[in-house]
């Protein structure tokens, strides 16, 4: 009797086994592994990808910017769904960026790579105009050869129109207006300091004259 018992529990043990050997077969069939899944879904692509609230609201986007601009970007969205903060780079020069800004739209915090040199570049302004600037200064004509840092004021009723400065930067030299050029060593560095009155008076130390 024992016997019998044993010996139809090891056959339906056998038969068990069987039938889920033949499941798990057939069912890998129509289930991807691991090579087929790297290679299916390694990379995928889209013009944007936006992250919602409870609401289906998107709170975020990666994509490109909206103001205008075209950067390709991270932006996070105010409850007006307006871009409130932007971390990526210009369109024009594939510089990286860091921007925030006011619920009015307009620009309060940045911090930029100046064009040609990468050299890091902080904005602060009102809900008007640019107030400071700290870091490096760019000149109207970027090159590598550019080393101007500093920290500037500017007055709010005229834009870019310095307050008061310190910094440091290449001595100015005269170079001759006809060739052949001299080869001249590298400028030396020299620090400044420098205060305006509200009637365009400067003030700056005897010695930095």
């Amino acid at each position: 009797m024992v016997f019998r018992f044993m010996k139809t529990q090891f056959v339906l043990t056998a038969l068990v086994a069987l039938l889920a050997g033949l499941i798990g077969g057939w069912a890998s069939r129509f289930l991807p592994g691991p090579a087929v899944a790297e290679g299916r879904y390694g990379t995928v692509r889209a013009q944007r990808f936006e992250l919602i609230d409870e609401s289906k609201k998107p709170r975020a986007f990666l994509g490109t910017t909206t103001d205008g601009m075209k950067n390709t970007a991270l932006v996070f969205l105010d409850s007006q769904q307006k871009e409130h903060a932007a971390f990526g780079v210009w369109a024009n020069t594939a510089t990286p960026y860091l921007l925030m800004k006011g619920q009015e739209g307009s620009e309060r915090f940045s911090v930029r790579l100046a064009y040609r040199t990468e050299r890091p570049v902080i904005m602060l302004r009102d809900e008007k105009e640019y107030r400071v600037q700290l870091g490096f200064f760019p000149t109207d004509y970027p090159s590598p050869s550019d080393n101007g840092w500093g920290l500037s004021f500017y007055d709010s009723n005229s834009p870019y129109r310095t307050l008061a400065g310190l910094g440091m930067g290449p001595e100015l030299r005269k170079m001759p207006l006809s060739e052949p050029y001299p080869k001249l060593p590298p400028p030396k560095m020299r620090g400044y300091v420098a205060v305006r009155d509200g009637s365009g008076n400067e003030w700056v130390p005897e010695h930095y004259r």
